[in-house]
């Protein structure tokens, strides 16, 4: 069978809706999955940043400005989160701490998040996004994470749960393919035998194999169907031969009768009784039809 009659049986196209249904239902729920993750990450991240944020406006409102630089430049020189970034503008737009060298970003009354791209010191480009806030004295604080590699770990995600979707697809394709095709060739034996006793060899049967699933219970029944239709076909077969063989010497004597009876008959009767020899002659046919009938289905 080739591809394009394979393609064109309903195992076939049953197997191709399924498989694109699977692929579309776990495509949205990896979709729904990785989107809702990436929400929650994002929505953590945030809530650390405006931690931070309010920690180190804590330290302004208790030190001042010289306290919050102290602050700023103990955390860079720690350095306990490397992907940590702060930095620190006063009214003019003078960086006075932290660890990001970007262009002064700009004043803003409440905090606002921002992305930029961050240049590391080997040259790298990052992605970063901070949230910005202006303090009571003018100056601008920044905090932010350079997110490069949580960008990175999404991308990873995405393209092993991509990857992951086409190898399950490509296994419940194969999978499909090797049972349709198995169902197929089961579906062609049936098709083969039945047209073989179609064509007149009533005594094949349909294959039953050990599996005692659908097919050999379809198989069974029909092959006993069979057996009673070729019993049934015997019987009459029988009972044709023995109705025909027991009407032919009836019928021999009435015709020697009829001949008898002509030899001495008049004109009038003779008429008559060529009517009746000819009506004679017509079941001796019908006799010798019935006769050649069962021994053809003999």
């Amino acid at each position: 069978m080739s591809v394009r009659q394979a393609l064109a049986t309903t195992a076939a196209r049953a197997a191709l809706f399924h498989v694109a249904l699977f692929c579309s239902v776990a495509a949205i729920a990896i979709g729904l999955v990785y989107v809702q993750t990436m929400t929650v990450t994002d929505r953590e991240m945030h809530a650390a940043l405006n931690e931070q944020v309010l920690g180190l406006n804590e330290v302004f409102a208790d030190g001042g400005s010289d306290a919050l630089v102290a602050a700023i430049n103990e955390r860079t020189r720690l350095a306990i989160d490397p992907e940590a970034l702060y930095a620190l503008w006063n009214g003019q737009g003078q960086l006075l701490a932290g660890n990001v060298a970007i262009p002064f970003p700009g004043v803003t009354a409440a905090p606002t998040l921002i992305s930029f791209n961050l240049e590391l010191p080997s040259g790298e480009q990052h992605t970063a996004s901070a949230l910005i806030s202006r303090l009571a004295d003018d100056s601008t604080l920044l905090v932010g994470r350079d997110v490069e590699g949580r960008l990175r770990s999404r991308g990873a995600v995405l393209w092993t749960a991509s990857l992951s979707l086409l190898l399950v697809a490509a296994v419940v394709v194969g999978s499909a393919w090797w049972a349709g095709r198995r169902l197929l060739k089961r579906v062609d034996a049936v098709a083969s035998t039945t047209a073989r006793i179609a064509a007149g060899e009533m005594q094949q049967r349909l294959t039953v194999s050990l599996a005692d699933d659908e097919f050999d219970r379809l198989s069974g029944a029909v092959n006993a169907m069979l057996e009673r239709i070729e019993d049934l076909t015997g019987g009459l077969r029988t009972v044709i031969d023995s109705i025909a063989h027991d009407l032919r010497i009836p019928l021999m004597h009435a015709r020697q009768a009829l001949e008898s009876a002509a030899e001495s008959a008049n004109a009038d009767s003779q008429q008559d009784l060529q009517t009746v020899g000819r009506e004679l002659e017509t079941l001796q046919q019908v006799i010798n039809a019935l006769l050649h009938i069962a021994q053809a289905e003999s």
